[in-house]
């Protein structure tokens, strides 16, 4: 992908990237704001206008950080840097998340450095969504509606969990279905 089609995608949406210097890391950010741009309605991509994503290294524990109110989310290089697959592993040994909870979000590319990154992203966005709409932030979708095993550990994972699922055109629970679109559609 060529830089100025990338810039133009961060235009689109509104978003400013800081901290990618590595093509195959903007891609996969360009990526997951591809999927974003593509199924987002347009009062939710007013809603996340003027977001920054910063790409920093070693200086998050979790992968990932959103700051709903500054509109900010923060991922670390070196964990996001792995393929969806190589991920998906080290969290399964530790007991995070089930095998296939992720990979299957991008079959396509779940070997491909930094896919995990797309993947986490989109999740991060999730949070962000979630912490800027009106409404019940962060209580939203029970635990027990999660797609995946990590999303069962609070309500605000549950949500992120299901919203990547969503943008992933993946099966979620009709309920959780039903609160997305909702949000998404209020």
């Amino acid at each position: 992908m060529l830089k100025k089609d990338f810039d133009n995608m961060q235009l689109s949406l509104g978003i400013k990237v800081v901290g990618v210097n590595e093509p195959t890391c903007m891609n996969a950010v360009n990526f997951a704001l591809d999927l974003l741009d593509h199924k987002l309605p347009a009062s939710i991509k007013k809603l996340i206008h003027g977001t920054e994503v910063e790409i920093v290294t070693g200086a998050i524990e979790s992968g990932a950080l959103t700051n709903a109110e500054e509109k900010k989310i923060t991922l670390d290089a070196k964990k996001n840097e792995l393929s969806l697959v190589e991920a998906e592993n080290l969290l399964v040994k530790v007991n995070i998340l089930r095998a296939g909870d992720w990979v299957k979000a991008l079959t396509f590319a779940k070997n491909e450095p930094w896919s995990c990154l797309t993947y986490q992203l989109v999740h991060e966005f999730g949070h962000l969504i979630d912490g800027i709409s009106s409404g019940d932030s962060y209580n939203r979708l029970s635990p027990k509606l999660s797609p995946t095993k990590y999303g069962s550990t609070s309500s605000s994972e549950s949500f992120a969990e299901n919203f990547a699922y969503w943008i992933f055109d993946l099966d979620i629970d009709s309920k959780a279905s039903r609160v997305i679109e909702s949000l998404l559609h209020s």
